[in-house]
C-alpha cells in the first residue's frame, strides 16, 4: 500500500536487503557498516518497534531515519533515498566495520531513539484517558456490589471489563468509554458480557538494528 501511495520507492523498499549487502562479512541480522565518501557525516539507521507480552516478542513495524551532523532527524524520501544511494556506491567494495559507533555517533543515534520513542509512544502515553480512568471506576463500583451479593459471574464480568478497557489504550477505546459514560448498568452488562478476554499486557521497546555511519574519506580506522 505504501508503495502504491508513492510514500516510497522502490529504493527504499529494498533497504533492509541493501544494508545487509553492505556488512563485510556479510552479516543477517543487526549490523554496523561505514561509509568514508565525500558526502556530509551522519547516521542512517533502521528502528524496530518491539512488543513484549512475557511470553512472547513481536515487531510493530521499522522505519529508516536519516539522523545528520548537523540538522534535524530526517524521514523524507528524498533524504533516505540519498543516503541509501552513497550506501550503495559501496557495495561490492571492502567497507569498514569498525565494530562500534564514535561518541558522536552514538549521539546522533540516541536523539533519534528518543525522538522516535516519543512518536511511536508519545500518543498512546500522553492520551486523554479520563474517560476510561471514569468508567474504570464505575465498573470497580459494580464489582463491589457483585462481591457484596456474592454474585461470582457478575464479579468476573465487571473486572473482565475492567482489565479490558486499561489493556487497551486506543484512541477507539476512548471513544468508547466516553460514550458508555452515560449508559445504564443493563447495557454495561452486556457490552462487557460481549469483549473479548483482556490482551496481554505488552511492554514496548525501541531498537536501532542496521546501522550505516557515513565518515568523511579523511577520517582515520579508528
Amino acid at each position: 500500500m505504501p508503495a502504491r501511495a508513492q510514500l516510497l520507492n522502490q529504493e527504499l523498499l529494498a533497504w533492509p536487503e541493501l544494508l545487509e549487502e553492505l556488512a563485510e562479512p556479510p552479516a543477517r541480522g543487526p549490523l554496523l557498516a561505514v561509509v568514508r565518501d565525500g558526502g556530509s557525516r551522519g547516521v542512517l539507521a533502521a528502528l524496530q518497534l518491539v512488543g513484549h507480552d512475557g511470553t512472547s516478542s513481536h515487531s510493530a513495524g521499522a522505519r529508516l531515519v536519516w539522523l545528520p551532523a548537523i540538522g534535524a532527524l530526517r524521514e523524507d524520501v528524498q533524504a533516505l533515498a540519498s543516503a541509501l544511494r552513497r550506501a550503495r556506491r559501496h557495495a561490492g567494495m571492502r567497507i569498514s566495520a569498525d565494530g562500534e559507533l564514535r561518541r558522536s555517533e552514538q549521539s546522533l543515534l540516541a536523539r533519534g531513539l528518543a525522538r522516535a520513542s516519543v512518536d511511536s509512544l508519545g500518543a498512546e502515553l500522553s492520551a486523554d484517558r479520563r474517560a476510561s480512568r471514569a468508567l474504570i471506576r464505575r465498573l470497580g463500583l459494580l464489582a463491589g456490589e457483585a462481591a457484596r451479593r456474592r454474585d461470582i459471574a457478575d464479579f468476573e464480568r465487571w473486572s473482565r471489563a475492567s482489565q479490558w478497557l486499561a489493556r487497551n489504550r486506543t484512541t477507539g477505546t476512548e471513544r468508547l468509554a466516553a460514550q458508555l459514560a452515560a449508559a445504564s448498568t443493563v447495557d454495561l452488562r452486556q457490552l462487557a458480557s460481549a469483549l473479548p478476554p483482556p490482551p496481554l499486557l505488552v511492554t514496548w521497546e525501541l531498537r536501532a538494528t542496521h546501522v550505516i555511519a557515513f565518515r568523511s574519506a579523511t577520517d582515520s580506522l579508528r
